[in-house]
């Protein structure tokens, strides 16, 4: 809320009653203009005030409905309204209605306001076409005489081809203007006459649109080689509209599955049997071997080209199929749950532990389905927790409290302390293991390409599962937050109190401060250091709560976590943004409005960025971002200075405010004198930049024996 709106609180709550003056007038002015105010909301008096129903009905014409009557017949007010939103026409006085000008300004802002004007109006050719271009589909409203009209009919399926529904019988049978509406929207065939549906120039234009419209055509069209064909090589689906003929046709049925297997479903017996056909469809969406016969489902190129595209179309297979090891390598490739669907008769013991290791590689959850003695034989476990050590929750009991193989998964990931016994949970060596990063053990993940163990990396977690004993153990705690921060989640109390600990882990991650003592949350050095080491403004963590865990990938700062004393000192706040311009994002709302501060807090991110401001004059994304939220928090501090470090700006360019809010679509762009336009900075960002580095020096030495001197590491 603005202070401006504070200073005019009382008044506006007074604007539906009392005498009309100008302080009244400019209240509502205001409030309606940048509060969003109703004439609903303000007095009689004020809903015939030309100057308050202007400001309402150029926001939102719908406002006229609020307006007074002579409002309503004030041809200004009126133009204002229908322009900016042509629906308010229905709301002018009776005797405006009839006026050329505020029709045609209606259905130039909105096609549709056609329904609301006189029925004189709708017989009138230019504000029909006006219409009809605008929004083709408000020929609806139109009159029976325009609906009839060539160029009119035209204009309207020219820019939406449903139109053609409003049309004339005469002009549903017109060649012209049903090839214009199917070009448009190949759905308009539906509309057309009984000769428009079986004439093969205007089928073949709509059929390339959108070939589901096979189905509104004639039985002759659907027997056409080529409608049908570019109707399924657009839409694969539409092969179920076709002729008989036309589903037993090669050609077809190829085109077809090639843009959508599942369509193979839909096809004849004869189709389903033809290996070029079959082998096209499985290629698109393997799942669909279901769909073939039982000889497709034996052809090894079929049923590899299957499994090849999706691991768990190998259930569809044949049993000999499935019992293949070419197949099943594939499968369990693609796929490595698909190693349920396998047949294990004429393998043997080496082949099928050569396949789990590539099913495992691809999905540890594959080891579920192995032989169940494997669970027990700690060679096998071995093996297969060095490809991901998430295997190991697979293990039998006796194995999960084997030394050897548990330290083996947790120098790999720490998070598989999870899946150990609780007395190796509780053991020393085992837990520091899997707090610890084991260069070794990731080369060897890397070696084998396994990306799956590689991305579960995570020793925040692996803190998390060690007894609560050892939550408490300092070298275990220090290790842990040194690899990840956020682990001081998982330490004891004490250890949460811990300045080295704390210092290592918001080292790690700035916002690992969260999970500090509240002692340590108020120490500067400790918010300091973690405020100048946050890189970036996003981190990414996982939150714990009992057994859930949340991935949290957020904005957020040291200073979300200060006490109230250290995010309101100026001194200390300068020394931050001096070092870390980042933290502007952060600043209390008094000190985001210190010249100083923010004049700082932009220095340091240009000069940390200058390198962002190519020769083209090209921002990249975070510097527009940057600009878009600090320039423009800048401006009103500007504009009110007379004196000082942004005089001779403001004296060479007039700054306004940005009346529009950010569109957010890769490009940051504004109304008035813009800051930043089409991906490029203006003559008024270059200026504010240039006073930036030309003043910055000066500020920045003058700061230069500040906290940031001082906590020097």
């Amino acid at each position: 809320m603005t202070d401006k709106y504070l200073k005019y609180k009382k008044k506006y709550l007074d604007l539906k009653g009392g005498a009309v003056t100008q302080a009244n007038i400019d209240t509502a002015i205001y409030n309606i203009t940048e509060n969003d105010l109703s004439l609903a909301n303000v007095s009689t008096e004020l809903q015939d005030n030309i100057h308050v129903v202007l400001a309402a009905v150029s926001q939102d014409g719908i406002e006229l409905f609020y307006a007074s009557d002579t409002m309503k017949n004030n041809m200004d007010v009126i133009l204002a309204a229908v322009k900016q939103k042509g629906s308010a026409f229905q709301f002018v006085s009776p005797e405006l209605k009839d006026n050329i000008d505020v029709v045609l300004a209606a259905v130039t802002q909105n096609g549709f306001s056609l329904e609301f004007v006189p029925e004189i109006m709708k017989n009138t050719y230019n504000v029909v076409y006006t219409a009809v271009t605008q929004n083709g589909d408000a020929l609806q409203y139109a009159s029976d005489e325009m609906k009839n009209t060539m160029e009119i009919v035209l204009a309207a399926v020219s820019q939406s081809g449903r139109a053609l529904m409003y049309v004339s019988e005469r002009m549903r049978n017109t060649m012209n203007v049903v090839k214009t509406a199917v070009s448009q929207d190949g759905a308009a065939i539906r509309y057309a006459s009984g000769t428009m549906k079986n004439l093969r120039e205007v089928v073949l234009v709509a059929v390339k649109q959108n070939g589901i419209v096979l189905d509104y055509v004639s039985e002759i069209m659907k027997n056409d080689m080529d409608v049908v064909l570019a109707a399924v090589s657009r839409y694969g689906a539409a092969i179920k509209y076709a002729s008989y003929t036309m589903k037993n046709n090669k050609d077809v049925v190829l085109a077809a599955v090639t843009q959508n297997g599942v369509v193979l479903a839909n096809t004849s017996d004869t189709m389903k049997d033809n290996k070029d056909v079959v082998l096209a469809a499985v290629k698109q969406n393997g799942i669909v071997l279901q769909y073939a016969t039982d000889t497709m489902r034996n052809n090894m190129d079929v049923v590899l080209a299957a499994v090849s595209q999706n691991g768990i179309a190998l259930q569809y297979a044949s049993d000999t199929m499935r019992n293949n090891m070419d197949v099943v390598s594939a499968a369990v490739r693609k796929n490595g749950l698909a190693i349920q669907y396998t047949l294990w008769e004429s393998m043997s013991s080496k082949n099928k532990r050569d396949i789990f290791k590539i099913a495992i590689k691809n999905n540890y959850r594959a080891f579920q389905y192995a032989n169940k003695s494997w669970f027990n034989n700690k060679i096998i476990i071995s093996d297969v927790v060095k490809i991901n050590p998430n295997t190991l929750q697979y293990a039998s009991d006796d194995l999960k409290n084997d030394y050897e193989i548990v330290l083996q998964a947790v120098r790999i990931n720490g998070d598989a302390l999870q899946y150990a016994s609780d007395d190796l949970k509780n053991d020393r060596n085992i837990v520091l293991a899997a707090v610890s990063n084991d260069e070794q053990a990731l080369d060897d993940l890397r070696k084998v390409n396994n990306k799956q163990a590689l991305e579960e990396v995570n020793n925040e977690r692996a803190l998390r599962h060690a007894f609560t004993g050892l939550k408490n153990d300092r070298e275990i705690v220090l290790t842990a937050v040194r690899n990840n921060g956020c682990a001081l989640q998982h330490a004891s109390y004490n250890l949460r109190g811990d300045c080295e600990i704390v210092l290592a882990a918001i080292i790690n991650n700035g916002c690992a401060l969260e999970f500090a003592s509240d002692e340590l949350m108020n120490d500067k050095d400790i918010v300091y250091k973690a405020s100048i080491k946050q890189a970036s403004r996003t981190f990414h963590f996982e939150r714990f709560d009992n057994a859930n865990t949340h991935k949290i990938s957020r904005v957020c700062s040291p200073f979300n976590y200060a006490s109230d004393e250290l995010k309101n000192d100026r001194e200390f706040i300068l020394s931050i943004v001096t070092e870390n311009g980042h933290m502007l994002h952060y600043l209390t709302e008094e000190l985001s409005k210190d010249p100083i501060v923010l004049i700082m807090g932009l220095y340091n991110l240009f000069q940390k960025h200058n390198n962002l401001i190519d020769e083209r004059n090209i921002l990249s994304e975070d510097m527009l971002s940057i600009i878009f939220e600090l320039i423009t928090e800048l401006y009103e501090i500007i504009i009110k200075m007379e004196t000082g470090i942004f005089s001779k700006l403001v004296k060479d360019i007039t700054i306004e405010p940005a009346k529009q809010s950010m569109s957010f679509s890769g490009k940051y762009s504004f109304n008035g004198n813009n800051y930043v336009h089409n991906g490029k900075i203006t003559p008024v960002t270059k200026e504010i930049i240039k006073t930036i580095f030309e003043q910055g020096d000066e500020i920045y030495y003058k700061f230069s024996t500040s906290y940031y001197d001082y906590y020097d590491y």
